[in-house]
């Protein structure tokens, strides 16, 4: 039997990429006009700790499926 987590945490790699890159858009287009130019290197220095936390506070929640989407992005945070 596949629990809600295993299945979040073992998805095909193509899959994962499609994730990832979907994620990944949907940040840089919130943020893009929001962070100047000069201010994107500090911004990759501390982005993989910030996701990390977001995926912690996200994992608090009392929900199996908080907790697959928890262990997927500090799976592939970085």
């Amino acid at each position: 039997m596949q629990t809600e987590y295993s299945a979040a945490t073992t998805a095909a790699p193509g899959l994962t990429h499609t994730y990832l890159s979907e994620l990944s858009a949907d940040i840089y287009n919130k943020i893009r006009r929001q962070v100047d130019v000069s201010d994107w290197p500090v911004l990759c220095q501390a982005l993989p700790d910030l996701i990390k936390g977001f995926a912690v506070k996200l994992g608090q929640k009392n929900s199996q499926v908080s907790r697959a989407i928890m262990h997927f992005i500090h799976k592939h945070h970085r």
